[in-house]
């Protein structure tokens, strides 16, 4: 298989899992009157799913340094279908939702760290921050695509059809990736499976540039993810203080602009990760973040203007 059609059935397969990513942040507005949730509530079910997929990401990268990226992707992948559906079934309040959110959110980290891990070996230095980009944006697609159906399915079709539709798109992922993967041959993992976790951990407690590298990535990710989660709602009060109600047609249209967001962040993928290939990965990464932390740092006094 050639390396751009790999490429393409790998980006092809990250859109589908990334339905779930926002699904619920795209529903919130409906969900804290269908499951009677305080504010609180509604951010407790959202922190589950973060939580989960911290732990995800950890126990990915753990796996693939063990067992192979490969292997990796395609056991987690089991299991993002499994708690998917099961949450888009069983979901009927904060407790269902809280515990089977943060069970999908455990489960989501194989379709990031373990393929981040076969496009670094596949591509060389010169591409592979293109690569990478690529699938980067495959996932904004996705975390926009499902904020824009979800928008538009919920009025009329319900909230429970949003989440079986991101259930079913976890199942489609998880099959374009076994396609994709199937004749791949992976490179041996670097970490003997007899070496203890602990002891990799203490080494790279050690590597310094790795520890701040990891530090710089850990608060941005506070600052877009959390963005990422309150956004639709932002949008849908701001429309709602326009309009007047919350009525569907003032959550679609504010749930389909912060998927907006997400589709206009697929070019900033493309172009940071084609950058980084051309004037270097540090000075990108310098130069794109601080424009991110401008904008998150305004955007929350702009409830009273214009959408």
């Amino acid at each position: 298989m050639s390396d751009a059609r790999w490429l393409v059935l790998l980006c092809a397969s990250r859109v589908g899992f990334s339905l779930i990513f926002t699904v619920y942040s795209a529903l919130l507005p409906v969900l804290i009157g269908a499951w009677q949730m305080s504010a609180a509530d509604a951010g407790l079910v959202q922190s589950g799913w973060h939580a989960g997929y911290l732990v995800s990401l950890f126990a990915a990268g753990l796996l693939t340094d063990r067992i192979g990226a490969r292997r990796t992707f395609l056991l987690m992948s089991v299991g993002a279908c499994v708690s998917a559906v099961m949450f888009a079934l069983f979901a009927t309040g904060f407790w269902s939702g809280l515990v089977l959110y943060l069970l999908a959110g455990l489960a989501a980290g194989g379709s990031y760290t373990p393929v981040l891990a076969m496009i670094a070996q596949r591509y060389g230095a010169a591409q592979r921050g293109t690569a990478m980009g690529w699938y980067l944006a495959a996932g904004s697609f996705g975390y926009g695509l499902s904020l824009i159906i979800s928008a538009a399915l919920a009025p009329w079709a319900g909230w429970r059809a949003a989440l079986a539709l991101s259930a079913a798109a976890t199942l489609v992922g998880a099959i374009i990736g076994w396609i994709a993967l199937r004749t791949y041959r992976e490179q041996k993992p670097h970490v003997s499976e007899h070496l203890p976790w602990l002891l990799s951990a203490r080494r790279l407690w050690q590597n310094t540039p790795a520890k701040l590298a990891i530090g710089a990535y850990s608060f941005h990710c506070w600052e877009l993810l959390g963005m990422w989660a309150w956004l639709p709602a932002f949008l849908v009060a701001a429309a709602a203080a326009q309009g007047g109600d919350f009525s569907g047609s003032t959550l679609a249209l504010g749930v389909g602009i912060a998927g907006l967001t997400h589709l206009v962040s697929v070019l900033g993928s493309i172009a940071g990760g084609t950058l980084s290939d051309r004037i270097g990965r540090t000075r990108v990464i310098l130069i794109m973040s601080c424009a991110s932390l401008a904008c998150s740092l305004s955007f929350g006094w702009m409830l009273g203007g214009a959408l």
